[in-house]
């Protein structure tokens, strides 16, 4: 079916199994929390908001789950595992080739900040460990030439495979 994708600045979707309706959940202005469940529209192939989670502003993005849960009668009921959400972080060293990125980690995280880095969710903690391999490989033998293109190379890479999965 294949219907997944990103809705604008949300921090996290999750989706009904049937790919039919999904919740994104988004860091307002003022720093508070919400969300609003989305149904997909066969007939104008197309994604349209319902009213559902229109206007709620919680302290924190597990509270607005919460909430989520508890007013979106698919998503209460789902059995679908509750993916967690992880801060993505490494270091940049100097070496004589050029900079380097490594000791990756990913930290569990209630207020992701994607301008400074990138928030990852992960279904499991073997699925995180493999990722993390993963990343520590493909960056092993790599070198930059500055800070910035370090940072945005390694961005890429891991938005990349969030699209993937």
């Amino acid at each position: 079916m294949e219907r997944r994708m990103q809705e604008g600045p949300a921090l996290r979707t999750i989706y009904d199994q049937g790919e039919e309706r999904r919740v994104c959940f988004y860091r307002h202005a003022d720093g508070t929390f919400g969300f609003l469940e989305w149904k997909y529209w066969n007939e104008e192939d197309s994604w349209a908001p319902t009213r559902i989670g229109q206007g709620s502003r919680l302290a924190s993005l597990n509270e607005a789950i919460q909430e989520a849960r508890s007013r979106v009668d698919w998503l209460s009921s789902d059995a679908q595992p509750e993916p967690k959400l992880y801060q993505l972080g490494w270091a940049t060293l100097p070496g004589l080739r050029g900079l380097s990125v490594g000791e990756f980690r990913a930290t569990p995280t209630d207020m992701p900040d994607n301008d400074r880095g990138v928030a990852m969710e992960f279904a499991s903690e073997a699925e995180r460990d493999g990722f993390l391999r993963e990343i520590e490989a493909a960056f092993a033998a790599r070198r930059f030439t500055n800070a910035a293109d370090a940072f945005d190379t390694v961005k890429a890479y891991a938005l990349e495979h969030v699209a993937k999965r």
